[in-house]
Formats: structure tokens, C-alpha cells, sequence
């Protein structure tokens, strides 16, 4: 991530992931450009090196961005599952479930892309319920785009692609257009001065 922070190209593309090195890049671009703009301004390649000379102080930024991947996976499994079933206690329960989960449990303290791809693969999931609950063929692409991401954050949630694929001929291509279009109109009137 500090290589490509100062443009360097990536050789680690299965672990721990492309999305997982540009969130370490911007981060340690942010911590960059405050050192920059509050203390004295140094050249990037310099900053680089000294920080690889010091790979142990890295650790707040590896365990700040996983307590985000694990917080921020429990808070999405609240959200969902009080949505999903209509009151926060399920949500709660969901939240429990996966702060409770035996591998994700392990991964708190290591900086691995299982927690993030675990909370993407139940998003995913609730968008593929939902699409077909409500014959919704914009959060079948929703559900699709999302699986999109969370096999460049772990290949194991190319699993949800047959779903995904079952959804859409359950969903059938015919009934997709005056729904889809419905909800984009929707969503461009709500959102119009954005």
C-alpha cells in the first residue's frame, strides 16, 4: 500500500486485496499530507522509505482500517436484518451473530479482507431477498454490482453468482424495464440537484 501510494504497481492482487490496498494507500495518504501540511513538507519517496523502515508503527493504521472492516460489518448486519425483519432486536441479533463469528472473531486483530467480503456477501444476500420479494429488478443490479466488489475483496463470494443468476430468471428480463424505470425516475427526483 505505500508502494502504490507513491505510484508504484501492485504484485499482491489475491491478498488481502485490491480494495484493501487503496483504502491502506489512502489512508497512509492522509496520514502523509497531515504530516505535510502541519509539520515539515517532505517528498513522498523519502516519507515512504522511512515508514518501511518502521513497519511496527504501521500497526494503528492495519488496526484501525480492520476494526473498521468488523465494526463496520456488524453495524451493516444491524441495519440489515432490522430492515429484513422489521425490528432492531432481530438486528441486534444479526450484529451479535457476526461479531460472535468464529473465523471473523480471529480476523479482528489481522488485517485480512474475510470480515469485509463477509459483510458484503450478506449484503448482497438481503438485496437478492428484497429483489425478489418486491419483483425489484433495480436491487437485483444492485445485488449484482455489490457481488462485483466482493469478489475483488475475497474470490470465495463468487459462490452468490448462481443466485444471482436463479434471481434474474426468476425475476424475468420482460418485467425488468417499467420497474427499473420507474425507480431511476424516483431516484432522479429526489436526487435531482445532486
Amino acid at each position: 500500500s505505500l508502494n502504490v501510494l507513491i505510484g508504484n504497481p501492485t504484485a499482491y492482487l489475491d491478498h488481502p486485496g485490491l480494495p484493501t490496498q487503496d483504502a491502506l494507500a489512502v489512508a497512509f495518504g492522509a496520514w502523509f499530507l497531515a504530516e505535510d501540511l502541519f509539520g515539515a513538507p517532505s517528498d513522498p519517496d523519502v516519507w515512504v522509505d522511512e515508514r518501511l523502515l518502521d513497519l511496527d508503527g504501521l500497526r494503528p493504521v492495519y488496526f484501525g482500517l480492520s476494526l473498521l472492516y468488523h465494526v463496520g460489518g456488524a453495524l451493516l448486519a444491524f441495519a440489515l436484518m432490522t430492515r429484513l425483519l422489521g425490528h432492531w432486536t432481530w438486528g441486534l441479533a444479526g450484529g451479535l451473530l457476526f461479531v460472535a463469528a468464529p473465523k471473523l472473531v480471529e480476523h479482528t486483530y489481522n488485517l485480512r479482507p474475510d470480515t469485509a467480503a463477509a459483510a458484503l456477501c450478506l449484503a448482497v444476500s438481503y438485496l437478492l431477498a428484497t429483489a425478489l420479494e418486491r419483483g425489484s429488478a433495480a436491487r437485483l443490479l444492485a445485488a449484482a454490482f455489490v457481488l462485483g466488489f466482493a469478489v475483488t475483496m475475497k474470490l470465495v463470494a463468487v459462490g452468490l453468482a448462481l443466485p444471482v443468476v436463479l434471481a434474474a430468471l426468476v425475476l424475468r428480463p420482460r418485467d425488468w424495464q417499467e420497474p427499473t424505470r420507474e425507480t431511476a425516475g424516483r431516484l432522479f427526483q429526489r436526487h435531482r440537484r445532486w
